[in-house]
């Protein structure tokens, strides 16, 4: 049996489908403190949201399904509010066999040998805690902006349609307005 079979199989038999404890993504709010979480990235560095104080978050959530919709979101962040906005993956695999973990976090390793460029990071949710805390929903991108003092400030689902680009970038742009 060769290595894809086994992969296959494990994921396949030994994985049940992940319980999606929030009844109505509505709940989480806007303008209340975000929940706070730790997560290790691929290379095992801790990430702590309360220790993220020093400029405005969005999270990127989603199960492996949604990454290239996450992938996208981030881009069309980055190219217009970087440095002032930071991105952070989190992707969720809460059903991996323990077996596959280490192989899951070697495909989010760039080729730097020497894991000096970590400027690829992303959070890895073995448990779906943070899937399920940030109400998230399977297939999708879910992007929670949190401003510098740990407060939603905006919530999207889905796709890099224009209606929901407009909706988070009006919000991205509301947190630098002058007061």
């Amino acid at each position: 049996m060769n290595f894809l079979a086994i992969i296959f199989f494990g994921l396949t038999f030994f994985s049940a489908p992940s319980s999606f404890a929030a009844q109505n993504a509505d709940s989480l709010q806007i303008g209340a403190r975000a929940p706070l979480f730790s997560l290790h990235d691929q290379y095992d560095e801790d990430f702590i949201l309360e220790n993220r104080r020093d400029k405005a978050l969005i999270l990127l959530i989603g199960d492996y399904q949604a990454r290239e919709e996450l992938s996208l979101w981030a881009k069309e962040i980055t190219d217009k509010y970087s440095p002032k906005v930071k991105c952070i993956f989190i992707i969720s695999f809460p059903d991996v066999p323990f077996f596959l973990k280490g192989w899951i976090k070697g495909k989010f390793k760039n080729n730097d040998t020497d894991n000096k460029n970590r400027n690829d990071s992303v959070l890895i949710d073995w448990g779906g805690k943070v899937f399920r805390l940030y109400e998230s929903t399977k297939k999708n991108a879910n992007l929670i902006l949190i401003d510098d003092k740990g407060f939603i400030q905006g919530i999207e689902r889905g796709t890099v349609s224009p209606e929901n680009k407009k909706r988070l970038f009006s919000a991205i742009d509301d947190l630098f307005k002058p007061q």
